[in-house]
């Protein structure tokens, strides 16, 4: 509480500051103060690199008290014109999350256009084709990333268990889902739960 007071009596002076701002958003969500939490963050402007973390919290908060409230929220944020590759990673993989997945492709391909190059929009747009159970087109979309980033664990992931999905091409499946089980990646990400559900999934497969 004592970080709250300290907080709230250097905004007096410093209102606009969007650090500070979501400090105290997130002291008092530590808190429980949700509601008054919701209202600092949502004081954050769209200017400032605290914005999209400030609108990840929300969201956060809104799916735990009413997933309803969450997807409106999101709808209305997806809508705003906001030159953040972070942005649209958010709204893509929230939408995911609340099971709005055709919305989460039209936010990740929109995200596409300010930043037609970026990986990571690419794979949230694979990743809600995938939650729609499109894994031909998530084929199409992450294949010609693996001779880019041909170590990559997440497209690795995708490319092995899309085809596995598929029951297609599954020699193909099992050299990329055991590069990631076998070789030791500088990215620690590449041992992760997810990984090996997937290859997993693929032993399953040719049972």
């Amino acid at each position: 509480h004592k970080s709250e007071k300290i907080l709230k009596k250097y905004l007096k002076t410093h209102k606009k500051e969007g650090e500070f701002l979501f400090l105290l958003g997130f002291t008092l969500e530590n808190e429980g103060k949700t509601k008054e939490a919701l209202q600092i963050y949502k004081s954050i402007s769209e200017k400032s690199g605290w914005f999209v973390e400030a609108q990840r919290r929300i969201l956060s908060i809104l799916k735990k008290e009413d997933r309803k409230k969450a997807k409106i929220y999101l709808l209305k944020l997806s809508k705003k014109e906001i030159k953040d590759k972070d942005f649209y990673i958010l709204v893509s993989a929230s939408a995911e999350n609340l099971d709005m997945c055709k919305e989460g492709i039209k936010f990740a391909k929109k995200g596409l256009k300010f930043f037609p190059d970026d990986v990571d929009i690419t794979l949230s747009l694979a990743s809600n084709y995938a939650c729609l159970n499109d894994y031909k087109t998530v084929i199409k979309i992450v294949k010609p990333l693996l001779k880019k980033y041909p170590e990559d664990p997440y497209i690795l992931n995708f490319l092995g268990y899309s085809y596995v999905e598929l029951n297609i091409k599954l020699e193909k499946a099992e050299e990329l889902l055991k590069k990631i089980r076998d070789k030791k990646l500088e990215n620690a990400k590449a041992r992760t739960v997810v990984s090996r559900v997937y290859y997993a999934c693929f032993l399953a497969a040719r049972e």
